[in-house]
């Protein structure tokens, strides 16, 4: 990050924000709660503090579905994380689940690309970033709306998003995509408008990974990445998203396992660092709502014993701790802490009264699990809308030189697909796209064990074709994965390959794969594999849709934040009338 940056994030840092609270309870919501919570004992208590996982969908059934009916019976748990399934099918066995439990489950997903990340059914958004990349702060505000109404249809009350981190390095192997952006002014802006958006449509959204993840190559689900931040690169940069959550009413901030020494002097994550969780974020930056820890089986905390990790979350100021390794463990420690007098009572009534307050604010106490039957339609249909227009207006042209799009009306189409993974279906609604529109595709599939044998042979069928070779990297960055990016021999031989003819190179996943391949001449980022950006991709490239989007990162060492290249629909009622050969050379 330049000091020039930073200087400019520190100025935004201090511009005045329309602050938008949360509303106050109402003298109704306060006499449940508080009538609530002295019904509970000590270790109903602590159980509302811990939420486990779940299976979504048809999964949640037999064995895991007996499981979680005793963490309600026998365990009394506050709410559970649930996993990906079937909306329907989830939509039953939650409501199940709720008819068992004495007190209001408060269900929490990750549902960063919208209710389909989590509900199968449900609409898939492209990522974050792809909404940095068309500097609309109203579609991130639409996106929030979208999934909060699909999401509480279902059962879903807590949103774990947005992504606050601000990605300023190129090398983050988990944040990446995920974030807005690298400029920190541009991300805060984006975060207060998706935060209001979920919070409109009725569900409470959660801010992460505080204090900020978006500098680190290691991932925290493997192991502590150390941020060697100090204290005013964290205000100039990592905190302003936060503030401006805190600032639109954000309902929770999540926890990041990630150390920073220079801030606290230890090693340890922030997830135990009383420093950060309780006197920078409670104090000096004001939040009284809810504080819950990134998912407790994680790598970057899973270097303190279990019961230790439970102990210090909840002293450094967790109310809720997310997907403990053992939800029995994980209260009885609570307990065992408060009767030995290493935590107080009242400390826990104040988690307490924070989580039973949010149930009552989403209505829970009054049997307003669901908003509304399970049924779509409409409200699919438009949300569908949304995605594409969010997925078309994010389409980023970095670089097209010589010409090459929109790609011309006859020529045929090798395309090679590279994934991440094994995968013999990535990239088929791209492909299926131009197939609409009457190209003649032909397909190469290549993974990061693809030989450099193999792929030799690959470049000489590149070489040999007639038409369009188009490229398309769906590496991307997942939690668990632990590296992002084109392994060396691939990108090696994809770069002898520009050197010899012209490739056309879309990103469905990492931006900075440019930085690889200097011998690239045209670059698009679709920035996400969901169906809606593969389509639009297949659009941007045919001519049949302008191409909008501007880099809300760099990409080191040419292209700044804020460039890409503008093109108009080539095809169409309002396409300029050029004639194609004067715009495309033929191969």
């Amino acid at each position: 990050m330049t000091a020039t940056l930073i200087a400019i994030a520190l100025a935004a840092s201090a511009l005045p924000v329309e602050s938008r609270p949360a509303p106050a309870p109402t003298p109704a919501v306060h006499e449940w709660v508080e009538r609530t919570l002295a019904s509970l004992s000590l270790r109903e208590k602590a159980a509302q503090m811990v939420m486990p996982w779940i299976p979504g969908g048809t999964t949640l059934s037999g064995r895991e579905l007996r499981n979680a009916e005793t963490l309600v019976r026998q365990h009394r748990v506050g709410g559970f994380i649930v996993g990906k399934g079937d909306a329907e099918a989830t939509r039953k066995a939650l409501a199940h689940l709720q008819g068992l439990s004495k007190v209001p489950l408060l269900i929490g997903a990750d549902v960063e690309w919208g209710a389909g990340t989590r509900l199968v059914g449900a609409t898939l958004f492209p990522v974050q970033m792809a909404i940095g990349a068309t500097g609309m702060p109203s579609l991130a505000y639409e996106q929030g709306y979208a999934t909060a109404a699909e999401a509480r249809i279902a059962g879903i009350h807590l949103a774990f998003s947005p992504v606050a981190d601000v990605n300023s390095n190129p090398a983050n192997p988990v944040i990446n995509t995920r974030s807005f952006g690298e400029d920190p002014a541009q991300v805060a802006v984006l975060v207060a408008a998706y935060v209001e958006g979920l919070q409109d449509g009725g569900m409470l959204a959660v801010a992460k990974h505080f204090p900020g993840h978006g500098d680190t190559e290691t991932d925290s689900h493997l192991g502590l990445p150390v941020i060697h931040a100090d204290r005013a690169r964290l205000d100039a940069l990592e905190l302003v998203p936060f503030r401006h959550a805190i600032q639109a009413g954000v309902a929770g901030i999540m926890t990041a396992h990630i150390a920073l020494p220079r801030i606290v002097g230890r090693s340890e994550p922030a997830t135990f660092s009383r420093e950060i969780m309780t006197d920078l974020l409670r104090g000096e930056l004001g939040f009284d709502g809810l504080v819950i820890t990134d998912a407790m089986n994680m790598g970057g905390v899973l270097g303190v014993e279990r019961a230790g990790a439970v102990l210090r979350a909840v002293k450094a100021g967790a109310d809720i701790l997310l997907q403990p390794p053992s939800t029995q463990l994980s209260i009885n420690v609570i307990v065992e802490a408060v009767r030995r007098g290493e935590i107080s009572e009242q400390r826990i009534d104040e988690s307490v009264r924070r989580i039973l307050t949010a149930k009552a604010m989403l209505g829970l106490h009054e049997g307003r699990q669901t908003m509304g039957e399970l049924v779509w339609n409409e409200l699919r249909e438009r949300n569908q809308r949304l995605a594409a227009r969010i997925a078309e207006r994010s389409i980023t042209l970095v670089k097209d030189s010589p010409r090459q799009i929109p790609l011309a009306p006859d020529a045929p189409v090798l395309s090679i697909i590279y994934t991440d993974r094994r995968s013999n279906t990535r990239g088929a609604e791209f492909e299926e796209a131009l197939r609409a529109e009457g190209r003649t595709v032909t397909t190469i599939r290549i993974n990061a064990s693809t030989s450099p044998a193999a792929m030799d042979d690959v470049i000489a069928a590149a070489t040999r074709a007639r038409g369009a070779v188009v490229v398309s990297s769906f590496s991307q960055a997942l939690p668990w994965k632990g590296e992002i990016g084109l392994p060396k021999h691939i990108a090696e031989s994809l770069d002898k390959l520009a050197r010899s003819r012209p490739i056309l190179f879309v990103s469905f996943g990492d931006p900075y794969v440019l930085s690889v391949l200097p011998e690239l001449g045209t670059y698009v980022l679709a920035w996400s594999d969901a169906p809606v950006s593969q389509r639009a991709a297949a659009r941007a490239l045919l001519g049949l849709a302008p191409i909008t989007g501007k880099l809300p990162i760099s990409i080191p060492p040419h292209y700044p934040i804020g460039h890409g290249l503008q093109r108009e629909a080539f095809y169409g009622p309002d396409a300029p009338r050029i004639p194609w050969h004067r715009l495309v050379p033929r191969f």
